[in-house]
């Protein structure tokens, strides 16, 4: 399976980074950004260079939806830095879903221009929000493409990793699992089978924390 694939790769010594068809399809320029990214070919923009600034829903959705990944998700508080008055990274936060994180801010996206680089943006983000919400932190860094080092240079600690997750596909395109609504006599497995799809499994993700 594929976070097998990834433990075994990183006994190697090598980084191995997971990228479903529909990504590849219909996101295929952020595919490609992090790629670069990994291979050490993206522009390089210094944070200490850029102006933090908190942005509004819009802006940040625009900015995250071309840039990361897994599109935009609502977050109460939106950052933004800014390089010659040109928005180059932006980070959500947001409240937890589950209970046991109720102390804590959650990092809901971050995200860096396509085929750029923020040297120190992380850090500076991670301080701004310390100094104005005094707020513990967590965050999830999914291992289909990482293991999210990057938040352990920044104070973090490993915390722990979730569960393997999976989504369902029709074959084309993937969809979240809770499109599956299960219904009186009919489990998940048989409804999903009624609708045409099937699972399709991730890597799960390390937890990261900022007390």
């Amino acid at each position: 399976d594929m976070l097998w694939k990834t433990k075994e790769c990183q006994k190697l010594g090598t980084k191995l980074m997971h990228i479903y068809s529909d990504e590849w399809e219909y996101k295929r320029f952020i595919c490609k950004s992090m790629i670069k990214n990994r291979l050490g070919l993206c522009e390089k923009v210094w944070a200490r260079k850029c102006v933090i600034k908190e942005i509004n829903k819009k802006d940040f959705d625009l900015f995250i939806n071309a840039s990361h990944i897994s599109g935009s998700v609502n977050s109460s508080v939106r950052l933004g830095l800014f390089y010659k008055d040109e928005l180059v990274s932006a980070m959500g936060f947001r409240k937890p879903r589950q209970k046991k994180w109720s102390g804590y801010y959650e990092i809901s996206r971050f995200a860096t221009k396509l085929n750029t680089v923020v040297v120190g943006g992380l850090g500076k983000f991670i301080k701004y929000f310390n100094k104005k919400f005094d707020f513990s932190i967590m965050t999830y860094a999914d291992r289909r493409f990482g293991e999210g080092l990057g938040y352990g240079k920044v104070g973090f600690k490993y915390y722990g990793e979730t569960g393997i997750d999976y989504w369902y596909s029709d074959g084309r395109q993937r969809y979240d699992r809770f499109i599956v609504k299960t219904e009186k006599g009919k489990c998940e497995r048989e409804k999903a089978a009624e609708l045409g799809l099937y699972k399709v499994w991730g890597c799960g993700s390390n937890i990261w924390v900022l007390i």
